[in-house]
């Protein structure tokens, strides 16, 4: 029983701090190819680019993440012209993204993930999931779950890295403590 014990908390230890099977801070990005909304097929090195990048990682049926995309629509929305790419990565096809995309308006491409390679290769377990990359590929932040202080530091990261002026956000109905699904 204490081995279950100690097993249950260790994942709760790393569920929390963000840990996974992913890059962390610091690491180089995993490297990906893939379809997206806009019709077109990305990879990780053509993005970089451009810039920096965030990926925004969506289970399309969590309902956490369904709280949390206004949220992130609004930073992706305020920076998406800058120097960098705010990609949202979805656990399915075409046909799952466009049932999603009618409820939820996004305001950014979204890359098909419907096998979960790219999603397992950056340790995404929880939705939303956010891996914000620096223009050399190296992980600059990484964020389990959402909440007004996640959002508000994902904001300014996106304004300084993209290359844009900061703006203050407000994230009505935010959670205070982080949330996931």
């Amino acid at each position: 029983m204490l081995w279950v014990a100690a097993g249950v908390l260790l994942a709760v230890l790393v569920l929390r701090s963000g840990a996974g099977g992913g890059p962390k801070p610091g690491e180089p990005a995993r490297g990906f190819t893939a379809a997206t909304s806009a019709g077109r097929t990305v990879s990780l090195d053509g993005l970089l680019q451009k810039g920096p990048v965030v990926l925004y990682f969506i289970k399309a049926d969590c309902p956490v993440n369904a709280d949390a995309v206004a949220h992130y629509s609004k930073i992706a929305a305020r920076y998406g012209d800058g120097k960098g790419t705010f990609l949202g990565v979805i656990n399915g096809d075409e046909r799952i993204y466009r049932q999603w995309q009618r409820e939820f308006q996004a305001p950014f491409e979204v890359a098909y993930d419907p096998d979960m390679k790219i999603i397992s290769s950056y340790g995404a377990q929880r939705s939303p999931w956010i891996v914000a990359l620096d223009a050399s590929g190296k992980v600059a932040l990484t964020q389990a779950g959402f909440s007004q202080k996640e959002l508000a530091d994902l904001n300014r990261h996106v304004a300084q890295a993209f290359g844009k002026p900061f703006a203050e956000i407000s994230f009505p109905g935010a959670p205070s403590a982080p949330r996931y699904g």
